[in-house]
């Protein structure tokens, strides 16, 4: 586990037993144990940003983090900084912009890093790992 986050072998997809070689197929796992580990830690500098209010710089911290190894609690973060960025962001009026309120519902969809077709690593069959 890397803070809490079941990781698994990315040759065998057997979960990881605490050890620098895979206990089911001796794949080496060290360099998949830094970039979690890595993760991890911009995982928590984002939290530490989005408790200092910093919502632009735990946006990006979280971004980094979910592109070296995505998880279901990262990718919540993810979402959770993006939606306070929008929150904050000054609100238009339709009438002076001149064009429909579109809300969340019609944001670009080709801009948000959350795809549903997306395949993440050590995917359980939806389990929160």
């Amino acid at each position: 586990m890397i803070g809490g986050e079941a990781l698994c072998c990315p040759v065998c997809r057997a979960r990881f037993r605490d050890s620098r070689t895979c206990s089911r197929c001796g794949a080496d796992l060290a360099p998949l144990m830094a970039l979690g580990s890595r993760a991890f830690a911009l995982r928590q500098a984002a939290a530490e940003a989005l408790r200092g209010g910093k919502f632009a710089r735990a946006h990006e911290l979280a971004g980094q983090a979910h592109a070296l190894c995505a998880t279901p609690r990262g990718t919540r973060l993810l979402t959770v900084t993006s939606l306070l960025i929008r929150l904050r962001q000054p609100q238009r009026s339709a009438a002076s912009a001149g064009t429909p309120d579109r809300g969340i519902e019609g944001a670009n969809q080709d801009s948000s890093p959350l795809r549903k077709d997306h395949k993440w690593p050590c995917d359980s069959g939806g389990k929160d790992a």
